[in-house]
């Protein structure tokens, strides 16, 4: 009995002995999780921003494995392991924190972000007309997507700038070039320069003139692109020569001047000898005697007066016509008289069907000739602008209405000239070349060139 009783208690200190070797711990029940909170329930981000939310458990010694994210839509925003939230796209996303059976959650809103700053690389800038660069603009936030940039000029007669930034000098002044997106922008002056002068070059840098003769130089400015080529001319003594605005030398006394053309800093010159003046020299009026006898006024000088035009003091008018034929005789220059008169001449029916061309033969012989067109409109003109030259006609009894060309428009019509002494203007008109003796003839007077 007493075997049994021991075995009895040895079994019991033995199951004593198992039951206080094992933990406690693992016996005792898990603290479960209570609340679950971010740091931001509400959030906006810019697009391609970030930002990372602080979850916080409770209480502080819950037991749970880990925090769950999740976002609802990650077209719109992405949420990695540590809670970092990344805006990829526009919209509205919830963005979820998930632990031990409690969560927590914040609404995320994407925009797109506004540029709030935009910076040039030119500040300021010298060019000359006809001259371009570029301009780089840059933005801040750099994220900022689909970015247009709206370039302007204050004054695109002075520089104009196309949507890329390419600005081109065009006028001399300031313009100030303006880069904006909505109420943001920045401006770049621009100064645009005029291109100077580098070099002035005359026709001619030697040039001899006589007593009271005169020609004119012109001056050629470089480069071509020169923005204001307007020149300056200047004699080193007027005494001996003189130079108009225009760039003409008159030839005043002997002697040696140099005459300047200024543009800007730049300058050419030609250096003018004058001599004495030789020979005859003629002016509109003065009577000219050929070596024959004949006579006529000078009504036209070239080569300051050395040579020119004369018409016969002696005229007929109503006795004779152009032709007498409607035919084509090919008397077409506007300004050569002589060459028509020589067409005339060489026709086969000549000088009995040309009345008008032969009384010149008859009179003055073919050394003279009949005045084309713009020859006549010469002689008006000088008659209207030289108030001396038609005073000395009309006293010599000289009062020109109408006269006769040599000038052929068709095989029947020849043009004349028709002055109205009181306005000092003329008209154009044609007649057929045969016509009415005594009617719709004009006057006729014979040219000579000496």
């Amino acid at each position: 009995m007493k075997t049994k009783v021991f075995f009895a208690s040895a079994l019991a200190l033995v199951l004593a002995g198992l039951i206080s070797g094992c933990n406690t711990d693992d016996l005792q029940e898990k603290t479960a999780v209570q609340k679950v909170s971010l740091s931001q329930s509400e959030l906006t981000l810019d697009l391609g921003a970030a930002v990372r939310l602080e979850v916080v458990v409770e209480p502080e010694n819950a037991d749970y494995d880990s925090v769950e994210w999740i976002s609802s839509s990650e077209s719109v925003a992405t949420v990695d392991d540590d809670g970092l939230v990344s805006a990829v796209g526009l919209g509205d996303a919830v963005i979820t924190a998930r632990a031990g059976g409690q969560m927590a959650q914040c609404n995320v809103t994407v925009i797109k972000p506004e540029v709030t700053e935009i910076t040039l690389d030119c500040n300021e800038k010298d060019i000359l007309i006809g001259e371009s660069f570029d301009i780089t603009a840059s933005y801040k936030p750099e994220n900022v997507p689909d970015v247009t940039i709206v370039w302007s000029s204050s004054n695109a007669s002075v520089a104009n700038v196309t949507q890329s930034g390419h600005v081109t000098g065009n006028g001399v002044g300031e313009a100030v070039i303006t880069a904006s997106v909505g109420e943001v922008s920045a401006k770049c002056t621009v100064n645009v320069l005029p291109i100077e002068a580098e070099s002035v070059t005359l026709n001619k840098s030697e040039l001899t003139l006589e007593v009271s003769d005169s020609e004119r130089l012109t001056a050629t400015v470089g480069p071509v692109n020169t923005t204001d080529k307007t020149v300056t001319w200047s004699s080193s003594d007027d005494k001996v020569a003189t130079v108009s605005s225009d760039g003409t030398v008159t030839a005043v006394s002997p002697g040696t001047a140099v005459v300047t053309a200024t543009c800007g800093k730049a300058s050419g010159t030609c250096n003018v000898t004058v001599t004495e003046m030789t020979g005859t020299r003629y002016k509109l009026g003065d009577t000219y005697t050929t070596e024959d006898g004949k006579t006529g006024f000078v009504f036209w000088i070239t080569d300051n007066g050395r040579h020119g035009k004369v018409l016969s003091t002696e005229s007929v008018i109503g006795s004779v016509v152009w032709s007498t034929e409607n035919e084509l005789v090919g008397a077409s220059s506007l300004d050569d008289g002589r060459a028509n008169t020589e067409k005339v001449r060489s026709m086969s029916n000549y000088p009995y069907a040309y009345p008008a061309f032969k009384w010149i033969d008859d009179n003055f012989g073919q050394d003279w000739y009949m005045l084309a067109q713009e020859e006549v409109a010469d002689f008006f003109k000088n008659l209207n602008n030289d108030p001396n030259f038609k005073s000395l006609l009309n006293s010599n009894g000289i009062y020109p209405a109408s006269m006769d060309t040599s000038t052929e428009r068709s095989a029947g019509e020849y043009v004349y000239l028709y002055y109205t002494s009181y306005s000092g203007t003329y008209s154009v008109y044609t007649y057929p070349k045969g016509g009415d003796a005594g009617y719709g003839v004009w006057e006729v007077r014979a040219a000579y060139e000496f």
